[in-house]
């Protein structure tokens, strides 16, 4: 009678049991392989592609994250060395990783473009190519290096539908060289996205190149430039694919620091910063508190092609200088000016230590 009535509690007990050992076993992490071995854990919606700590996997073609929800990481998310690493090697090879697709997340990896080893490729696209007509797509904590063509990260706009990227916490460069092969480090063209804790180091192109992107803000990054030649610390100057729109846009808290290179234009805003002025205008931008710095740098601020932009409380503490190059417009303001505006072409509100010139092409100018 006893057992009779403990019964139901010895069979709940013999159910747990039995779905206890017959639960499936835990996902493995990839241990190493190539794109292929990546891209088919990348099956359907919401799948993941979860690499082992040091694992090191070779690319001969692009990882494509196609699918809603998709996700890239090292098991862990770990910040330091023991990311899993995704190395382009494949000869004519420049992007390892691309995406048209919303919800995806590339995390916790680095991503080695092996411009060193294999040489640039001439238009040769970015490493990292994701955006499209999406919405929430992150790139968190990577490491992303040594592009073979024009950036280590592009953000592309989706004909102007790409909203709510976010590119946080990581570390970028070195990219391209001051020989022609230029490279950005970060260059991005999606609405009301963030671009926030990231450390840039090294690019040759425009360290965090903004292309419009409405609603967009940029702020507690570093950009930094050791051994290289930098044209442009964070750029607001590319008229499209936004036709000059940088309303929303915000860059504040952010540092740009020459810690043995050069670095040509701190922050460059406006189309006629870049190039001869031809009367492109960008409009509706504030950059705002943010810190220049070292012993490198040709212009701190230049503003030059723009309307209904502020820039307000910006600090230049930098050993400025440089020379003015051959190709420079005549009557060029001389390098090793803090902050420089022309007036003839850029409506705002500016501090009032800028200095008025009819600044253009500031980007013209050689370390002496």
């Amino acid at each position: 009678m006893r057992l009779l009535r403990n019964l139901p509690a010895f069979l709940a007990a013999i159910t747990t049991l039995a779905l206890l050992f017959s639960a499936p076993e835990a996902h493995a992490c990839l241990a190493g392989g190539d794109e292929r071995t990546i891209n088919a854990a990348l099956q359907g919606p919401g799948t993941k592609a979860e690499l082992c700590p040091r694992a090191i996997f070779l690319l001969h073609a692009p990882i494509v994250l196609s699918a809603d929800g998709q996700e890239i990481a090292t098991a862990g998310y770990p910040t330091d060395e023991t990311r899993a690493i995704v190395r382009v090697v494949g000869r004519s090879l420049a992007t390892a990783i691309t995406s048209r697709v919303s919800n995806i997340a590339i995390r916790n990896i680095e991503v080695d473009g092996s411009r060193p080893a294999l040489g640039p490729i001439p238009g040769g696209r970015a490493l990292i190519e994701i955006g499209g007509a999406v919405s929430n797509i992150r790139v968190d904590s990577i490491s992303s290096h040594d592009p073979r063509g024009w950036s280590a990260l592009h953000v592309f706009e989706g004909g102007g539908k790409c909203r709510g990227a976010f590119v946080t916490n990581n570390r970028i460069g070195p990219a391209g060289t001051p020989d022609g092969h230029w490279a950005d480090g970060i260059s991005f063209a999606c609405r009301n996205g963030l671009i926030a804790g990231n450390v840039i180091t090294d690019a040759s192109d425009g360290g965090i190149v903004i292309f419009g992107a409405p609603g967009t803000v940029v702020e507690n990054n570093l950009v930094r430039t050791r051994r290289n030649i930098l044209l442009g610390g964070i750029n607001l100057v590319d008229y499209q694919p936004f036709f000059g729109d940088y309303t929303g846009t915000i860059v504040r808290h952010n540092r740009i620091e020459a810690d043995g290179g050069f670095i040509k234009v701190g922050i460059a805003i406006g189309p006629a910063t870049w190039q001869p002025d031809k009367g492109l205008v960008n409009s509706g931008g504030q950059v705002i508190d943010n810190l220049i710095t070292g012993s490198g740098i040709g212009y701190g601020i230049v503003v030059s092609g723009v309307n209904n932009f502020v820039v307000m409380n910006n600090r230049v503490a930098a050993k400025l200088g440089g020379a003015v190059g051959p190709g420079c417009p005549r009557n060029q303001i001389a390098p090793g000016q803090a902050l420089v505006v022309n007036p003839g072409n850029s409506q705002g509100r500016f501090q009032a230590d800028f200095l008025q010139a009819p600044i253009q092409y500031a980007i013209c100018i050689q370390p002496r």
